[in-house]
């Protein structure tokens, strides 16, 4: 079971050709921030020290977001969490709605989700809510769309979803203060060679997954 509506205001006609830009756009939203994740690698351990909460917009992820929360106050943090993912939250809605399974296919790399993405049309909306919720971010987002559950829905639990991932960001890194704290110390002590031992292995571990592929 799907849920639609006709009323769906966010999402114009799949088979419409006269959205081509706007199509794009939202191509753009989902795909351009998770490049902008893989760029920034090397240059994190700088910002995390100089300014952490571009950071935390350029890579609003684990590890670096509970490090960045151990160092910024919690209203512009969430703020921060909340306008950075929201953008290709709503492209791979859009994505989703459009291209359907052929999306999921190209967006799930890891086994796991791929439980979930095979299957689609035969899952319910509330199985998309579930992982709004629970895993909020660009798979989820394209498995709403490609399910046709309606925007009126999918924004707010996205947006739950993405507060309750913000605030766990920021328990953890209270919880564990003393070791955050120490390692965020010794990030900032060496920056550049943290940073580039990161590209190091960022551009190894795609190497490698490009020849698996």
């Amino acid at each position: 079971m799907t849920v639609t509506g006709d009323a769906d205001v966010m999402t114009p006609d799949r088979d419409s050709t006269s959205v081509p830009l706007f199509r794009a756009l939202a191509v753009a939203a989902l795909v351009v921030p998770q490049v902008v994740v893989l760029l920034v690698q090397g240059a994190a351990p700088l910002l995390l020290r100089e300014a952490p909460l571009v950071l935390l917009a350029l890579h609003p992820f684990e590890p670096w977001s509970v490090l960045v929360a151990a160092r910024t106050d919690w209203l512009p943090f969430v703020a921060v969490v909340l306008v950075v993912r929201i953008v290709p939250a709503c492209g791979g809605y859009l994505v989703g709605r459009w291209y359907g399974t052929a999306a999921l296919d190209r967006l799930s790399r890891k086994s796991w989700l791929r439980r979930w993405t095979h299957a689609p049309q035969t899952a319910s909306g509330r199985t998309a809510m579930v992982l709004l919720v629970l895993f909020p971010g660009a798979t989820a987002s394209v498995f709403a769309g490609v399910t046709g559950l309606r925007a009126a829905a999918f924004l707010p639990l996205m947006l739950t979803g993405l507060i309750l991932g913000a605030l766990l960001s920021r328990t953890l890194a209270a919880a564990a203060a003393g070791p955050v704290t120490a390692l965020a110390g010794f990030i900032d002590r060496h920056v550049l060679l943290l940073g580039a031992a990161i590209l190091a292995v960022v551009a190894i571990v795609k190497v490698l997954q490009r020849r698996r592929s």
